[in-house]
């Protein structure tokens, strides 16, 4: 039976070490490869693959996901790392996004592996940073007749060049919302026009330390000007 193994490195922007293919350097899947024969054990195994694909010495080897299919024995672990990449491999090695990984040859198994780490409580960024700073708010909606917390978002040079909230948001914007929502493991559900219900992992967040938690976490930013300028 075939047995690889594969890791999960993340440095302290949460991204996580993408490795290439040798004949892709544009498909990214994470560090490893397969357990060979003089390999004691698949965490000896992960060791030495890390070490010769990156040059980085791992360490605290936790177990994260695995599987069996189709004659194939996979294990991911998550490991903390010391040491410079360093390698003469002929592929690239580099921090990325969780979605480089996710788009890859082995994206099937990385989402499996994303799910595991969630479940965990282990949080990666999935896609980079939005350029554009996002204003939040929180406020109980008038229009609601339930008295419920709800949230309004704006860019920050919309808002600083306008004084309100806009209308709608263009394509970019929309996409940035969108990586915004989705690295925060949040869902914003439109009520009305720039008006959302939050919730997390299936909850509704009900209280304001809640929403500004999350909302912050996901990289929304508290300005107390605009947080507060649109409160009943």
């Amino acid at each position: 039976m075939k047995e690889t193994v594969q890791v999960v490195l993340i440095n302290k922007d949460k991204q996580i070490l993408g490795v290439s293919r040798k004949t892709d350097h544009k498909d990214f899947g994470l560090p490893g490869g397969k357990i060979d024969p003089e390999d004691k054990s698949p965490e000896e195994a992960i060791v030495r693959e890390v070490k010769e694909e990156t040059g980085l010495d791992i360490y605290n080897i936790r177990l994260v996901f695995a599987m069996h299919k189709m004659g194939l024995m996979g294990y991911t672990y998550l490991a903390d790392y010391s040491g410079e990449i360093n390698t003469e491999e002929p592929h690239v090695v580099k921090w990325v996004e969780y979605k480089e990984v996710l788009n890859g040859s082995f994206g099937r198994w990385n989402k499996l592996v994303l799910e595991s780490l969630n479940d965990m409580g282990i949080k990666v960024r999935i896609n980079p940073i939005p350029k554009t700073d996002w204003l939040f708010t929180v406020f109980i909606n008038p229009h609601s007749g339930n008295n419920e917390l709800q949230v309004s978002v704006c860019p920050r040079k919309f808002y600083e060049k306008n004084g309100h909230l806009p209308d709608r948001f263009s394509d970019k914007e929309y996409e940035e919302f969108g990586a915004l929502e989705e690295n925060g493991g949040i869902s914003l559900a439109e009520c009305e026009e720039n008006v959302y219900e939050i919730s997390k992992n299936g909850k509704y967040l009900e209280t304001r330390e809640e929403i500004d938690s999350a909302m912050i976490e996901a990289g929304f930013i508290k300005d107390e000007k605009f947080y507060n300028e649109f409160n009943s």
